[in-house]
């Protein structure tokens, strides 16, 4: 009979013991933050940082770690392929801290969060690719290619799924409702929102 007098305050002291124990699990929101990505993001942007430098401005540096004596010059190559990779280094860096889920919103996250930071790399690597001298044609060659890139980014950044919908209904303006009359077509949201308006 004790046991159950004791199971019995147990389930009376359920409601007490519930909530008492809901207090002690720390929730998701209430849980400490764990900074672990957000280090390592920053720890990896810092360290390409580092690394593009010799690349865009001291690529001599480059020739004193390789210990290479027979020449004291880069060619004209060597010069074009190390700032090329510098740029793409120094994108690479910006794109690791945008996209880091613990780093505050720097562009909009409906979008790629590599779309800004290779974009702008690829016009950079476009313009610099096209004053390069001593490489012939591969400077036009990658110039052309990230031109493309460039352009094509920041086409996406301004204008990327602005012209599609309807500013007033939120239809999709490239349905229609001819020949079998499609009621999510732009044209028949318009009109069903004007009837909504006449009788307001």
């Amino acid at each position: 009979m004790s046991s159950y007098e004791v199971e019995m305050d147990d389930l009376g002291n359920k409601k007490q013991r519930t909530s008492t124990q809901a207090a002690e699990i720390p929730t998701p929101t209430g849980a400490p933050h764990d900074s672990t990505e957000q280090v390592w993001a920053l720890t990896v942007a810092g360290v390409l940082a580092v690394l593009s430098l010799p690349l865009l401005f001291f690529p001599r540096f480059l020739l004193f770690l390789s210990n290479a004596t027979d020449s004291a010059l880069l060619t004209p190559l060597e010069s074009f392929l190390c700032a090329q990779l510098g740029i793409l280094v120094l994108g690479l860096a910006a794109g690791v801290v945008i996209a880091s889920p613990d780093i505050p919103d720097i562009s909009d996250r409906d979008s790629n969060p590599l779309l800004a930071p290779i974009s702008i790399a690829a016009a950079a690597s476009s313009l610099l690719a096209w004053n390069a001298k001593g490489v012939g044609s591969l400077g036009v060659f990658m110039s052309i290619g990230t031109g493309v890139i460039g352009a094509w980014g920041f086409w996406a950044m301004l204008f990327s799924g602005s012209s599609y919908i309807s500013k007033k209904t939120g239809a999709d303006k490239r349905t229609s409702t001819w020949l079998f009359g499609n009621k999510t077509a732009a044209r028949a949201q318009k009109k069903a929102w004007k009837a909504r308006q006449k009788e307001m």
